[in-house]
């Protein structure tokens, strides 16, 4: 089991999805990728992502099962391992189409264990 909060590791989900959507709203696509800073700042911020999901405890993970934990997860480990094949329009559209959707149900989720 994990001793990090899990109410901590909400609030840095909730964190990370405002600032990477943020981005999305404020710079181009092509912006970001030629801008070498934000595209790296990007990537982190999405990398941060899939971390702290990884660490919330299963028990939060199979409540909200509708959420896919697994590709969140799996998104950080391609962009760690694999970061000379990141395919940034695929974290672009994740980042403008989904993670809007993850920032509302993280809250929720937060309120919730807060509440």
């Amino acid at each position: 089991m994990s001793a990090h909060d899990p109410g901590l590791t909400l609030e840095q989900i909730i964190q990370f999805c405002q600032e990477a959507v943020e981005l999305t709203k404020t710079e181009t696509y092509e912006g970001m990728l030629a801008d070498h800073l934000k595209r790296y700042a990007f990537e982190r911020m999405m990398e941060c992502v899939g971390e702290a999901v990884k660490r919330l405890p299963q028990e939060i993970k199979e409540s909200h099962g509708k959420i896919p934990w697994r590709l969140i997860a799996g998104m950080r480990d391609r962009i760690s391992y694999g970061y000379d094949g990141i395919q940034h329009h695929v974290l672009w559209e994740a980042a403008r189409n989904e993670l809007p959707i993850l920032l509302e149900l993280a809250s929720e989720i937060l309120a919730e264990i807060d509440g």
